[in-house]
């Protein structure tokens, strides 16, 4: 317990002096150099931050598939959707001292510099030494060899910088191919070091294996679907805020699939009661929502593509095994435009990318957020169709007055569908139309009884203008079940002693 102690106050120490020299105001965070472990050997890229006043620092990228993702986004950020950004600053395992305001420290960290006797004032001066791992918030850093390890790189990195102020050593812009400097160990015993230039040729490591799918009834399913000309993008990525229980600090996963062709939404779904579980583990059940949307609109596209080698890795077998063609490629403009709506729709400001923190948000908000966006969604949904269908023809024998009521029907029947069932549009199925039909239109909708009896039929025709203008897929299933359950509709319309207390009340005020 001494002996972390005292490497904690070691830790911060150097933090100091690191502080002192101002690195940031004469570097780039691309001007990008290594320190390789004493012990080990193994490479580690460092990155000062802050040259713009903010995030001020130094991050220490552990391995090269960190690093890789910061040297995305060093190199093409400006093509970048901010998801897409963000979800590589998510995606990295790295040690980070950074230079805060007192208020931005967490209160363990408080806790800590008031126990060590140090004290400062003014913006960007508390420093605060932390853990990025993938897929989590930042943590407080407290495991000994990293501590003793990032003391190390700030007493190597404040020795370079003085040489760098000095005009002794160059650091030039990070770029593959071109060497780096690089600060080795010289002799392990004496706990030496060197500066060498070292050609930078980074090595991805394995970080997921592929996603085998198990589940043969839904592959099944699936394959048996006809193939539609149909193609799809989609992508999965981290959003930056955390969720769930107190001190779960998981960051959720959302999934976007989206038809280019008309810019339509195909799937979009966020985990939230699972944040607690791996990346991996997330992106598997959002693949199975994905494939669940799949079965219910009884659509199986011809294409899906994606960008992400993550993406690749979590889709291919499904792919393979359901006869779909999974291809990688760039994002479309589209679906980038798609990817940053949905994101920012449930997206909450955070102080990992530079923004205050709301203290109170939580799982609920999320979901409320995420039922938010889907609302707006609905009513988009309900405006768009119901106005089309209101100008083609096949409501040409329609008079004005039938019109009217056909656009309340369609009004009616898609938002119950989504505030009682949770249905989307491309959720809906016999099932649904069946539990509609047998309770919560006769039973909880105000709707007259002259007017109940013409539903059937107006939700048939409105069937047929989605199935028309390729906008649903199973439409013919919709048709077949308002016929179906058309009975049961009119009977519990009638039958006053089904209704609810609401409905009851409702229709008395209308007499």
């Amino acid at each position: 317990m001494i002996q972390v102690e005292k490497s904690i106050n070691e830790l911060y120490q150097a933090a100091v002096a690191f502080k002192k020299l101002k690195p940031w105001s004469f570097m780039l965070e691309d001007q990008v150099f290594g320190i390789a472990y004493p012990k080990t050997g193994e490479m580690t890229y460092c990155s000062i931050t802050g040259h713009l006043g903010q995030d001020v620092g130094i991050t220490v990228y552990l391995n090269d598939a960190s690093f890789e993702h910061v040297y995305k986004v060093m190199h093409d950020a400006e093509h970048m959707p901010t998801p897409i950004l963000a979800d590589h600053l998510l995606s990295v395992t790295a040690l980070k001292c950074s230079f805060e305001s007192k208020e931005h420290l967490f209160p363990e960290e408080q806790e800590r510099l008031k126990a060590l006797g140090l004290r400062f004032r003014g913006e960007n001066a508390w420093p605060a030494c932390r853990r990025l791992t993938s897929g989590r918030m930042p943590e407080m850093l407290e495991d000994e060899e990293e501590s003793l390890f990032l003391t190390y790189v700030l007493t190597e990195t404040t020795r370079l910088m003085t040489q760098v102020k000095k005009g002794e050593v160059t650091i030039e812009p990070i770029q593959l191919g071109r060497k780096i400097p690089c600060i080795v160990p010289s002799d392990i015993e004496e706990n030496a070091s060197q500066l060498v230039y070292k050609d930078l040729k980074l090595q991805p490591q394995v970080t997921s294996i592929p996603y085998i799918y198990k589940d043969e009834l839904k592959i099944k399913k699936v394959s048996g679907l006809k193939t539609k000309s149909l193609t799809l993008e989609c992508a999965t990525v981290l959003l930056p805020m955390p969720v769930g229980p107190e001190g779960t600090k998981g960051l959720p996963t959302i999934m976007v699939a989206m038809n280019p062709k008309d810019g339509q939404i195909f799937f979009a779904d966020v985990v939230t009661e699972e944040v607690s579980k791996s990346i991996e583990e997330q992106r598997a059940i959002l693949l199975d929502q994905f494939i669940e949307a799949m079965l219910n609109n009884h659509i199986k596209p011809r294409y899906i593509l994606i960008n992400k080698e993550e993406d690749r890795l979590l889709l291919e077998d499904f792919c393979k095994k359901a006869r779909i063609d999974l291809k990688k490629q760039n994002y479309s403009y589209d679906f980038c435009e798609a990817l940053e709506e949905v994101s920012s729709s449930l997206m909450m400001p955070s102080p990992f990318l530079g923004f205050d923190e709301d203290e109170d948000y939580n799982l609920e908000d999320l979901e409320d957020d995420v039922d938010d966006y889907f609302s707006e969604e609905i009513k988009d949904f309900i405006d768009i169709t119901s106005h089309h269908m209101l100008a083609s023809s096949i409501v040409q024998n329609y008079s004005e007055d039938e019109k009217e009521e056909l656009g309340g029907t369609i009004e009616m029947f898609v938002q119950v569908a989504y505030d009682i069932y949770d249905a989307l549009p491309n959720e809906w199925n016999k099932r649904l139309i069946e539990a509609m039909f047998k309770e919560a239109i006769p039973c909880y909708v105000t709707i007259p009884y002259d007017e109940l009896v013409k539903v059937p039929s107006q939700l048939r025709d409105y069937f047929a203008f989605l199935g028309k203008e390729e906008l649903l897929n199973n439409t013919q299933e919709l048709i077949q079940a308002t016929k179906k359950n058309e009975a049961i509709l009119l009977k519990n319309g009638k039958d006053k002693s089904k209704w609810n207390e609401a409905k009851k009340a409702s229709m008395k005020d209308l007499e």
